[in-house]
């Protein structure tokens, strides 16, 4: 499974350190990847039997034949405490979304959910996103790409907005403009993998949501398993914002994604979300 040092990618790495995979009878090899871009191409490789990612990749991969089904919820998006955020250089000139125009804008995938909310954001602020270019670039190397000017802007992910606060501010919570309230990324694997290894999967749901419902009330612990993998200096993140993980896959949360997906037609067909979950 993969493992990324991020709030949106955390999830494994808290269930392996607290004990969850274990507790649950379970031996997971955990890859660590620098964003979650490399850990789909993994997945499409085969190097992996499971990943995360959000919905909209997901109904992608769905509607082109790929047999990929979810089984768990990870990530929440809860819009007064968002965990991703469109951020500038701190001094620099960028005040608007007029002001993206012209500007790279790092992403950490180019297709995905975090590059539509931006787009969306721009939209409904009377800018042209069409006039902005996004680049692939994981959230270590965004505050620099930012503060010297590489790029305009980048969607940051904690625990990065809360390090580079001397570099970089705020400029937006894009994902608002999708809901308040959404999944934005669950686990997924083959639907034969998941018919073949029912037991396994079922296992592997009760570790991710016990794990989640360990890391939503034990932010210090998660905080030390972050500083952990991601070889970062505690004494910077003593204000960072910690993630809301989800303990049940509600198909209701997918709906927003897929509608953005739709509208931007990043998404070629309407998909139920009822249709990419199976239930373990």
């Amino acid at each position: 499974m993969p493992a990324v040092a991020t709030e949106t990618f955390a999830e494994t790495l808290y269930a392996q350190e607290c004990g969850a995979f274990t507790r649950a009878g379970l031996n997971v090899e955990l890859q660590l990847f620098a964003s979650g871009a490399p850990a789909n191409q993994a997945m499409s490789g085969g190097a992996l039997d499971v990943s995360a990612n959000d919905p909209m990749q997901l109904a992608g991969a769905i509607n082109h034949g790929v047999p990929y089904r979810y089984f768990a919820a990870g990530l929440l998006h809860v819009g007064d405490a968002p965990t991703t955020e469109l951020c500038v250089a701190k001094n620099g000139p960028l005040k608007t979304a007029k002001d993206l125009e012209g500007q790279a804008i790092a992403v950490p995938t180019v297709l995905n959910l975090a590059s539509l909310s931006v787009r969306e954001w721009m939209a409904q602020n009377g800018a042209d996103s069409a006039k902005a270019r996004f680049v692939e670039l994981p959230n270590p190397a965004m505050p620099a790409a930012i503060a010297r000017g590489a790029v305009g802007a980048g969607m940051l992910g904690e625990p990065f907005i809360t390090l580079s606060v001397n570099e970089t501010r705020v400029l937006a919570n894009t994902y608002n403009t999708i809901a308040d309230h959404f999944i934005l990324n669950a686990f997924y694997a083959r639907r034969d993998w998941l018919a073949e290894n029912p037991d396994l999967a079922r296992r592997l749901a009760a570790a991710l949501y016990d794990a989640a419902h360990w890391a939503n009330t034990h932010h210090a612990d998660t905080l030390a398993i972050l500083v952990k993998y991601g070889k970062l200096d505690p004494d910077k993140l003593a204000n960072v914002r910690r993630a809301t993980y989800a303990t049940a896959l509600d198909p209701a949360l997918l709906r927003p994604v897929l509608d953005i997906g739709l509208k931007y037609k990043v998404i070629d067909k309407a998909l139920a979300p009822a249709e990419m979950i199976v239930r373990v």
